[in-house]
Parts: structure tokens; C-alpha cells; sequence
């Protein structure tokens, strides 16, 4: 039982938001340096096409500028999200603790 509860711990926080978010803004990172020309991929072909081989290039790096946004404001509403229940624990906590006080 003990062991399957850990496996289940580890598998959540596997998935927790900020630790895929963290994984996806290094690779978006790794993608902004390392790609140098997107004119050998078949699959820029059509931009490429659209914006030439510069603006290809830059049209990728823009959206893993973009991604990399949105990644970190994903993690900044968990943190908020954490932050909000935290403080509704405390606040239900030390209301119940009163009540049990006063009998």
C-alpha cells in the first residue's frame, strides 16, 4: 500500500503544472538556440515560402518566445492558485481552532 501511494506521488508531481512548464520552457530555450536555419526542414517549407529563410527563422523564434510566455504565466496562476488555498486552509484552521476554544 505504501509503495503504490509513493508511485502515485511521483507520478503527480510528474504532471504538476510547474514541473511540465519548467521541461517545456527549457526545450522552447534549447529550440531558440539551437535551430540556425529552418530551410531544411520539410515542415517550414510553407514559411519558407510565406516569409522567405530570415523570416522563417524568426517566425520560429517568435513562437518559442510566445510559448515560453505562456508557460511561465501557467505557472504563475498555480502559484497564485496555491497561494489562495493556503490561505483559506489557515484562515477554516484558526476558525476551528477558535471554536473549539470557547467550549
Amino acid at each position: 500500500m505504501a509503495a503504490e501511494s509513493g508511485r502515485d506521488n511521483t507520478v503527480k508531481n510528474l504532471f504538476n503544472s510547474r514541473v511540465l512548464g519548467i521541461g517545456l520552457i527549457g526545450f522552447c530555450l534549447a529550440g531558440l538556440i539551437l535551430i540556425k536555419d529552418v530551410t531544411s526542414y520539410p515542415r517550414a517549407a510553407l514559411l519558407v515560402a510565406l516569409f522567405g529563410p530570415t523570416g522563417a527563422l524568426w517566425f520560429t523564434r517568435l513562437l518559442c518566445l510566445m510559448f515560453n510566455a505562456f508557460f511561465l504565466w501557467v505557472i504563475w496562476q498555480d502559484v497564485k492558485f496555491d497561494r489562495r488555498v493556503v490561505a483559506l486552509v489557515r484562515r477554516r484552521h484558526s476558525t476551528d481552532t477558535a471554536i473549539r476554544r470557547d467550549e
